[in-house]
């Protein structure tokens, strides 16, 4: 999970490799404590970086008239920038590139994108202005003199611009059909898993609850997560979605998934939010089950 992950991002892969094969207990505590440690170093930066991100957008982005986000600042940690620019592509919902500046002038950057656009056939449109790149449709990687960032910029923008409509900018969530609560359950759950697994031409299957009662409160460092209590004992987790609070007010509309946590050895039933917004239904007129 994002423990093992952050192992390679602020160090080196080689310790959470150790953990994983490591025989001895006494050891593999230690080395756990590290990784740990890492996560937590990692919590840190990235919140320190999305924040100074942040700034930079609401000076440099005008949404009216820009399809993406190119954001560049020195000192960045370079294992971070990927999972910030993955917040802020779902966030503002554009394609979003960060670049660390370097003191000699080299920069760093990493980028995310969304559905419609096809993230490294627009890098390949800038290639005479970047050092390198490589990646896929929805990430990849750049390095680039900092004496070029502004062309690079203007000339991505350029290309966004051409191949991204309005339309292409509103986020949109896919369901598979709408649950009952008394249809949320571990049963449920486990039918489901056995589906899988789950990945690139078998996306997992995706769900909602309309016109549902919750308790709402964030959760984690900053706030940035969202907990969702349901009737039944149901819970819902939504990563990054702490800004979401005062949606949750009063009924809600939410889609997730079906799964499992297992923090403290305790297996329970919990879902895995995609999106939540305020509901148009009340609670007293939602009917059986749509086809969705």
């Amino acid at each position: 999970g994002p423990r093992i992950n952050a192992s390679g991002r602020m160090d080196s892969a080689e310790t959470a490799l150790k953990l994983l094969l490591c025989p001895d207990k006494q050891e593999a505590e230690a080395l756990a404590r590290t990784v740990d440690s890492y996560n937590r170093q990692r919590q840190k930066v990235e919140a320190q970086i999305v924040a100074e991100a942040n700034d930079l957008i609401s000076r440099q982005v005008n949404f009216k008239e820009h399809k993406v986000i190119v954001v560049a600042k020195q000192g960045w940690h370079a294992g971070c920038l990927g999972i910030v620019a993955s917040r802020l592509a779902e966030r503002f919902y554009r394609p979003a590139v960060m670049i660390t500046v370097n003191e000699d002038g080299k920069c760093r950057g990493s980028g995310r994108s969304i559905r419609n656009f096809h993230l490294f056939a627009g890098l390949d449109h800038c290639r005479e202005l970047l050092d390198g790149f490589g990646g896929h449709r929805h990430a990849a990687g750049v390095t680039i003199e900092r004496a070029r960032l502004e062309a690079f910029r203007a000339a991505f923008e350029a290309h966004a611009a051409a191949h991204l409509g309005d339309d292409d900018l509103v986020p949109r969530c896919k369901i598979d059909g709408w649950l009952e609560e008394r249809d949320v359950t571990e049963r449920t759950a486990e039918d489901l898993a056995r589906l899988g697994p789950f990945g690139a031409g078998h996306p997992e299957p995706v769900f909602a609850l309309r016109g549902a009662a919750a308790r709402a409160r964030t959760v984690g460092a900053g706030n940035a997560h969202l907990k969702l209590a349901f009737g039944r004992g149901i819970d819902a987790i939504g990563f990054g979605m702490g800004d979401r609070l005062a949606a949750c007010a009063g009924p809600v509309e939410a889609a997730f998934t079906l799964g499992f946590d297992a923090w403290d050895g305790a297996r329970r039933l919990q879902l895995k939010l995609r999106d939540v917004r305020p509901s148009t239904v009340p609670v007293s007129a939602v009917v059986a089950p749509v086809a969705g």
